[in-house]
């Protein structure tokens, strides 16, 4: 078999492109146990950047106290942070993105800190509190998370926003395939949760280079 080489969220060799389709057990290559979206608040348009940073954040932990919690005794939210953390490492996990998505590998337990590759802009507040809870709104004031993003925009500094890092759990991972899901309910594949324990079955399926080239037009 060709060696895959990992190219701007795709897999390919070196003149086809690679993805993985939905497949039955018979004649599936990969299969994965699990789904977990990444996006958080709803704000991130670039839900499948885990394929090129090797980061997985724990939906619903993103907030410095969480981070501070986790660094004091090991604790970690129930509900779908607690779902992601009690995956075994080596689970390969379906990362949706409408009818196309990628699946990684987890790699790592649970850790704790800054996403180097994301921010947050918020708007601005004057009420001096340190810590915001798992959700929009700051503990104690109602200010919204307006979008999480790979690097500010000059539009959102120009509107007086703030720019804060991206605290959360995450765990690392490595990439495993790029899938597409031509038809179907996407449902079959991945729940209206966060997280979810769904088996999945996927076939690979090589195409031309140039239909790659014509949908990046």
């Amino acid at each position: 078999m060709a060696v895959e080489i990992r190219h701007n969220s795709t897999f390919m060799t070196e003149n086809r492109r690679v993805e993985y389709h939905p497949s039955d057990i018979q004649h599936a290559d990969v299969i994965s146990t699990a789904y977990i979206r990444q996006n958080p608040w709803k704000k991130q348009d670039r839900k499948t950047d885990c394929i090129n940073t090797g980061l997985l954040s724990l939906p619903h932990a993103h907030d410095i106290a969480c981070v501070e919690r986790f660094r004091l005794d090991g604790t970690i939210p129930e509900g779908p942070p607690r779902q992601v953390a009690d995956l075994p490492i080596g689970t390969i996990a379906y990362i949706p993105n409408g009818r196309n998505g990628v699946l990684v590998r987890i790699t790592s337990e649970v850790k704790a800190g800054i996403f180097p590759s994301l921010c947050i802009v918020r708007q601005a507040r004057n009420c001096g509190h340190t810590y915001t809870r798992a959700s929009e709104e700051c503990q104690e004031c109602s200010i919204s998370v307006v979008s999480v993003e790979n690097y500010p925009s000059m539009e959102a500094l120009g509107q007086g926003h703030l720019i804060e890092p991206f605290y959360t759990l995450y765990r690392e991972c490595e990439p495993v395939a790029f899938v597409k899901i031509p038809t179907g309910d996407l449902r079959h594949f991945a729940g209206m949760n966060a997280v979810g324990k769904t088996t999945n079955f996927w076939r690979r399926v090589e195409l031309p280079l140039v239909d790659y080239y014509e949908d990046a037009i």
